[in-house]
């Protein structure tokens, strides 16, 4: 679909999270999962840009659904395989699931929900120990997962008896239009000792300039409606009065390699000496995750 081709809703004036004045900010451009034409609005308050005015509902439901067909099945089976020896974001999540185990106390089985599951890569992990359900948007992630027997469902709503241990949102909170609304809807999902966990990108990292807002890698319009900050995402929780814990460990920190890329792009001969010191002085390493951090975070979320 082409930017002609959406219908929008009435522009906003208030911020999502805080209500508070919207600055125009920047139209995207076009680039790798990015249409050029977006409207994006900046509320300086919580350091937090939204699409605006934002596409309608059934624009974006035709937006997702426009190439998305179904796999076969071994077609399935061999994205599983692919993403359980190769993703990051798999990896990181089983080093947290004795995190989950040991943190909610009980002899049950636990009840997982992963939020915008695309075709249950997570919930195909966890399904042998723990109660799985997923919902995502896309028909065609929803046919891809019950062919392996996965519980997706494509609305929240066709869960309305059930409530989670453990919900994941993983690359999730920027496709949605009303982040604010949301949380207080997923919320009522958690059980009282349970735990949000969200995967997201943020403008705190080293990649993003905010003079040039446009040029960042993780813009995605329409795919992200919104563009958070970490103080965006506490001011959020805080509004859902929800505990919020921003996890940063070694996998959260971006790489000598990508910092001296970005210098030798700019032709500035910072990027040799970098090189240099991260080649010749191997605890140098740690001086680049003082000051240059990654663009995506993990967060936790409790009652």
């Amino acid at each position: 679909m082409r930017r002609e081709e959406f219908k929008f809703n009435k522009p906003l004036e208030k911020c999502l999270i805080c209500q508070g004045q919207l600055q125009t900010s920047f139209t995207s451009q076009n680039g790798v999962l990015c249409l050029e034409g977006f409207h994006y609005s900046y509320c300086s308050n919580c350091d937090f840009y939204m699409i605006n005015p934002q596409p309608a509902e059934d624009s974006l439901s035709c937006f997702y659904n426009d190439d998305e067909k179904p796999l076969k099945e071994q077609t399935i089976k061999d994205v599983y395989a692919d993403y359980t020896s190769n993703g990051l974001t798999y990896k990181k999540v089983v080093s947290l699931k004795q995190r989950f185990s040991e943190s909610i106390k009980t002899n049950r089985r636990l009840k997982y929900l992963d939020f915008g599951c695309g075709p249950g890569l997570m919930l195909y992990h966890h399904k042998d120990n723990w109660d799985c359900y997923g919902v995502d948007i896309s028909d065609a992630a929803c046919q891809n997962g019950k062919m392996l027997g996965l519980k997706i469902a494509n609305s929240l709503d066709k869960l309305s008896d059930h409530k989670f241990d453990v919900i994941t949102l993983f690359d999730v909170i920027e496709h949605l239009p009303d982040p604010v609304s949301f949380f207080s809807m997923i919320k009522e999902k958690l059980n009282e000792e349970g735990i949000i966990f969200l995967r997201l990108p943020v403008i705190n990292g080293f990649l993003f300039d905010r003079r040039h807002p446009r040029k960042w890698k993780w813009v995605y319009a329409p795919y992200h409606l919104t563009i958070f900050s970490v103080r965006a995402i506490k001011n959020i929780a805080k509004k859902s009065r929800l505990k919020c814990s921003i996890i940063m460990d070694e996998d959260m920190w971006i790489s000598p390699e990508i910092i001296v890329a970005k210098y030798k792009e700019k032709n500035l001969i910072l990027a040799k000496i970098l090189r240099r010191l991260a080649k010749y002085f191997p605890s140098f390493v740690w001086f680049f995750r003082l000051f240059f951090t990654s663009d995506t975070i993990f967060v936790e979320l409790r009652k």
